[in-house]
């Protein structure tokens, strides 16, 4: 038991939302909005120049723009927001923080300072965070200059992206980058498991989400406050398309808000001392943080164990059950991340408890990392105007990939603030076992889960998560040229389904047919043989160091840089005259000396795909031959003899390359 003193507490809060204004050139930046939200947070305490005054640490959630290239700022950059905040709101703190990208990050902000708190750490937080996306994307339609830069310096703890576990190699090569198509495999893995038609699950869905419509219309905060139908929700039409199955509009998060919250946070002792009056102090009681692995090495995509073992930890800690919780805020960004929390609790997501009280990022809005601090400052709201009670905040960020979770009380907890144990927690959950991936998969697999991408209500490309013979799991996306797949995977159920899949080129890529699948490896053939004037085993040693490749090829001409090691690595490669290449080695076998290796960038020499084995042959007493086998698909327009041409002139010098560095390494 802590003392009691030393309790964190909330003593303020503020929150907002503005309208894109007709004048778009009026409306505010998202620091002009982390202000405002930050004075009504100070204001809300009862005693907002103290609270600044004594203002120690100032935290501000990582804004989009700084999180993604998906959602740049074109306006101009803010060089320190959170001293940049300081300075508008007159603050002089001695720390201050931009914190990690994710939607779990408020909550985890306020677990650590929590923490921080109980152990001795008097200090007084700021936590505050903002986005202007409705208005960044009004003006760039409009074809307004907006100047939303501010170039404020001083100390800051900038604590990076954060992205570890969100997003790995086989997603960026496989193109699979956006939210809704990432979470769309999760929700079709749990309707799957549910054993679900497409209509029962879509139905589902709707009735979940028209609760959390319900709460939106009545939130004077809220981006998108209208009540739906449940049809409204899930039926297509020219308002609602489908976004990526199984998703339509009305059914994911919307970012194009401008809104802001922040929360003030400190020790019972100082709130005491500042003179903060009772009626304005919530409390803080345990918070848990846990991360999840990528998600192709997920064993069970239907749900987080991350998750459960994030909501359970805060349960037990607290020793408070679900059915004593009064205020649930859940994070809503997709269907299934209500469903798994609710799963985690125990409860029924359609059995008539609120489960949020805003309602949620798809009608309150998604403020981009920020969401979950209006989920904290509408729990807090609520706990002071009922004077009893317990209320919970779930969160995540990524692809249920972070989680942090915290319970709050409107009377000080018996047993004070009691923290998790995070590191245990972490080590519980990476002690269950992941699925063995494959990088290169080729040949017969079945489909685990899938999403498809829809422009203009159109199925345009289709993902999967799918299994191989061997049990190994991989990401692949249908072909470009491949109208056919993502079509038949519309009008059909895919799971289950065998499939052809091929790792030729950038990612790896499916098709229900063998002979499609066949087609998409690269038809153009150049092989070719070079004899070398020097030693075969030398020759091998010098060619099986993959990494050392400019070394030999080019005389040491460009640069290098190396991703991994044996294979599967990758070489970067800036090249003069050649420009940019990244080349993966996916075979090296001592035995037969041969290399094969293949383009991961998108284009090189005018090849759309290429791969190439290279194998050493002994002729003789200080003889030898690179036999050569090049797979190329030329890029539209470029005849297919320029690109043979090309390649053949590359592997002659790059055979006497060899010769020459090997015998003067002799």
């Amino acid at each position: 038991m802590i003392d009691k003193h030393r309790q964190p507490v909330i003593i303020g809060i503020g929150e907002l939302c503005e309208r894109v204004p007709k004048n778009v050139t009026t409306a505010s930046s998202p620091l002009d909005l982390m202000e405002q939200a930050s004075l009504a947070a100070c204001r809300d305490s009862g005693i907002p120049d103290k609270v600044i005054e004594a203002l120690d640490v100032l935290a501000v959630v990582r804004t989009f723009a700084d999180s993604t290239p998906m959602y740049p700022n074109p306006f101009g950059r803010v060089n320190n927001y959170p001293r940049a905040v300081a300075r508008r709101i007159g603050a002089q703190p001695r720390a201050a923080i931009y914190t990690h990208a994710g939607g779990n990050t408020p909550q985890a902000l306020v677990t650590e300072f929590s923490e921080r708190i109980a152990a001795g750490d008097n200090s007084l937080v700021l936590l505050v965070g903002g986005e202007a996306i409705g208005t960044t994307k009004s003006a760039v339609k409009a074809d307004v200059k907006l100047q939303w830069g501010d170039d404020t310096g001083g100390q800051i703890e900038d604590r990076g992206l954060g992205l570890d576990s969100i997003i790995d190699r086989q997603q960026i090569d496989n193109g699979l980058a956006t939210a809704p198509l990432m979470y769309g495999l999760l929700e079709n893995a749990r309707r799957s498991a549910q054993g679900n038609s497409r209509e029962e699950y879509a139905d589902e869905m709707g009735k979940l989400f028209q609760a959390f419509t319900e709460v939106a219309a009545q939130h004077p905060v809220a981006a998108f406050p209208k009540a739906y139908s449940v049809a409204e929700l899930i039926e297509v039409s020219d308002t609602n398309p489908p976004i990526s199955a199984p998703y339509t509009r009305h059914l994911v998060a919307k970012d194009g808000v401008n809104q802001a919250a922040a929360v003030v946070l400190t020790s019972v002792a100082r709130a005491l001392e500042l003179g903060v009056p009772r009626g304005k102090m919530v409390f803080p009681v345990t918070g848990s943080n846990v991360h999840d692995r990528y998600l192709v090495q997920r064993p069970n995509l239907a749900s987080s164990e991350a998750m459960m073992i994030a909501y359970r930890a805060v349960l037990e800690s607290s020793g408070v059950a679900p059915e004593e919780i009064s205020l649930l805020e859940l994070y809503s960004c997709f269907p299934i991340a209500v469903f798994n929390a609710c799963e985690a609790l125990g409860i029924d997501p359609l059995g008539g408890r609120a489960l949020t009280l805003t309602g949620g990022l798809p009608f309150f809005g998604g403020a981009g990392n920020n969401y979950s601090m209006h989920s904290i400052v509408n729990v807090a709201s609520q706990l002071r105007e009922r004077r009893t009670g317990y209320g919970l905040v779930g969160a995540n960020g990524g692809v249920l990939s972070k989680h942090a979770v915290g319970m709050y009380s409107a009377e000080p907890p018996e047993n004070g603030w009691s923290s998790c144990d995070h590191k245990s927690l972490q080590a519980l959950f990476n002690s269950e076992p992941y699925l063995e991936v494959d990088q290169h998969a080729s040949g017969p697999a079945a489909i685990e889960t899938y999403s498809i991408d829809y422009r203009k209500g159109v199925p345009k490309k289709a993902y999967i998560v799918a299994r191989t013979i061997e049990g190994k799991r991989f990401i692949a996306h249908s072909d470009p040229g491949d109208a056919e797949t993502p079509q038949r995977m519309h009008a059909d159920d895919p799971i289950e389904k065998t499939v052809y899949v091929t790792s030729a080129g950038l990612g790896t890529r499916f098709s229900y047919s063998h002979s499609t699948a066949a087609s998409l490896v690269p038809k153009r053939v150049l092989e070719q043989e070079n004899s070398l004037a020097c030693d075969g085993d030398a020759a091998w040693q010098v060619l099986a160091d993959f990494g050392n490749f400019l070394a030999w090829a080019t005389g040491g001409a460009g640069t290098a840089r190396l991703e991994g090691d044996g294979v599967g690595m990758t070489r970067h490669l800036d090249i003069p005259e050649l420009g940019l290449v990244s080349e993966r080695l996916d075979r090296l076998d001592h035995a037969s000396r041969t290399l094969a290796y293949s383009m991961v960038s998108e284009t090189m020499a005018g090849m759309a795909c290429y791969s190439a084995t290279v194998q050493v042959i002994t002729e003789g007493a200080g003889r030898c031959a690179l036999r050569w086998r090049g797979d190329f698909e030329p890029l539209p327009g470029i005849e297919s003899e320029e690109v043979e041409n090309s390649l053949a002139g590359s592997y002659t010098l790059m055979s006497h390359g060899l010769e020459a560095f090997v015998n003067a390494q002799a």
